[in-house]
């Protein structure tokens, strides 16, 4: 038997400072 956990990150702005080419609320977790 497998658990799935789940989480809710917040992640708000545009992340300009992370410096990625798609925005931090769309990238995954792990």
């Amino acid at each position: 038997m497998t658990t799935q956990v789940w989480a809710v990150v917040p992640a708000a702005g545009r992340g300009t400072r992370f410096g990625g080419p798609v925005p931090k609320q769309y990238l995954l977790a792990a």
